[in-house]
């Protein structure tokens, strides 16, 4: 049996209320999967430039034992005023911006294990 032209329905242009929701329903549970993987490498970005940050003045504080003689004060006031080490400023810790302070005798970055 051949069906008339009328009998045709027209075609849709868009998504029905169901279909919608399902989609929205689908994204949903992909969102969940991948947001705490994308949030856990920030972490993980800004704890490798923590440690990045520590070797950083690390050398920079030997340099300046090497030309002076002597270690860095505690709270790096003193190299941190030289432009010549920092050029920048004195760096601050990603994960939680505080200031980066050394052992006075052995010129190593104190704490910062994240």
């Amino acid at each position: 049996m051949i069906t008339s032209p009328r009998s045709w329905r027209p075609k849709r242009s868009g998504l029905s209320l169901l279909e919608l929701l399902a989609a929205l329903a689908v994204m949903g549970v992909i969102a969940i999967a991948i947001v705490p993987r994308i949030s856990g490498g920030a972490r993980q970005a800004n704890d490798s430039s923590c440690q990045l940050r520590k070797a950083v003045i690390e050398v920079q504080v030997s340099l300046w034992r090497r030309e002076t003689g002597r270690w860095p004060m505690g709270d790096l006031s003193d190299i941190g005023s030289n432009v010549r080490y920092f050029p920048d400023g004195l760096l601050r810790c990603p994960v939680d911006s505080t200031r980066y302070t050394i052992d006075e005798s052995t010129g190593r970055v104190n704490g910062h294990h994240h």
